[in-house]
């Protein structure tokens, strides 16, 4: 259930927080956002969500980063829990939402890089993420028929109607058929939720942080990609500014010396074999909760028809490389 401001009050409340003079960062569904000022006149931005056990990760990420040269982020000032409820509240450094550019596009993969590199050992394998790993979704679409892709794209989207089988059979055979081609870099430290609304600027520095790290767990390099890159969402639209492909080769020349068995064009395949299975769960993902009624109908349809452009888009880089029936580009 989404965190409400009657829930949030009790927070500032207890914190000695002006309620009157605050404003709400973040409309995620598991944790409320706000700027908010202390009793000193202290600009502090707060964070209460349902997901207690993740503010424990969030404070141990941290302490790693304080330690850490070149990863910019809000640091904790205070955590703690209130009935069923955790909150976390960082430092305010005028953070402010990001004009995207090409430039920042490049920093933010940059950045990610340099979260990767990160050696966080406390971290458990099994911790959780944002969605399901890899092997999980590969597990599901391995049952999956393309018409059932079909089908959810053409019930909410008039760009997935002009896909069409010739698109979306060989894209799932691919990618069920090439997984081993997705294997690359090992498990790393992620972020597990690098999207663009948890990339901010400084408005005193004009340098982008990183916040909410309470998914961070170990998983591919590629799944902080797809988060930043080609993941959808009902509730914010997608915002590309960088091509897909100069994001991931932007994202592979800064880690080249990690990425030493793997060549340029084996990295930039893997990324789009690992976005394509993604996205063809994601497209049935869009369609169960169409018929469930969770999301509005405008937001699914236009999740929906982002999803059909990009399935289209990796479908002919990938029929170019020569992974998919030439079908598909015509």
């Amino acid at each position: 259930m989404p965190v409400t401001w009657e829930q949030v009050q009790p927070v500032m409340a207890a914190l000695s927080m002006n309620e009157a003079r605050c404003e709400r960062l973040s409309t995620e569904t598991q944790a409320a956002v706000y700027r908010t000022w202390t009793e000193d006149g202290k600009s502090v931005i707060l964070k209460v969500t349902d997901r207690r056990a993740a503010i424990t990760r969030e404070v141990r990420v941290d302490a790693v980063l304080r330690r850490r040269r070149g990863i910019r982020f809000a640091p904790i000032l205070a955590h703690g829990e209130r009935g069923d409820l955790g909150y976390v509240v960082y430092a305010d450094d005028g953070l402010t939402e990001v004009a995207w550019t090409k430039m920042r596009d490049r920093q933010v993969m940059a950045t990610m890089a340099a979260i990767h590199r990160m050696s966080v050992n406390w971290i458990r394998e099994d911790a959780d993420a944002h969605t399901p790993g890899i092997e999980a979704i590969e597990a599901d679409l391995e049952t999956c028929d393309a018409t059932e892709v079909d089908r959810a794209l053409a019930e909410l989207s008039p760009d997935g109607q002009a896909i069409g089988h010739t698109t979306t059979a060989p894209l799932l055979h691919a990618v069920v058929q090439w997984r081993s081609l997705m294997d690359v870099g090992g498990a790393v430290f992620c972020h597990g939720d690098l999207h663009r609304g948890n990339v901010m600027i400084s408005r005193h520095t004009g340098l982008l942080h990183v916040i909410d790290w309470e998914f961070a767990h170990l998983d591919s390099p590629l799944y902080d990609l797809f988060q930043f890159l080609d993941a959808t969402s009902p509730h914010t639209p997608q915002r590309p500014v960088l091509s897909r492909e100069d994001a991931v080769e932007a994202y592979y020349t800064r880690q080249r010396t990690r990425l030493i068995d793997v060549t340029k064009a084996q990295f930039v395949t893997a990324y789009h074999l690992y976005a394509g299975a993604y996205l063809i769960w994601i497209t049935l993902r869009v369609a169960a909760d169409y018929r469930a009624q969770r999301f509005s109908i405008q937001a699914l349809q236009r999740q929906q028809a982002e999803n059909a452009r990009a399935l289209q888009e990796i479908a002919q880089t990938l029929a170019k490389s020569g992974l998919l029936t030439q079908e598909v580009l015509r």
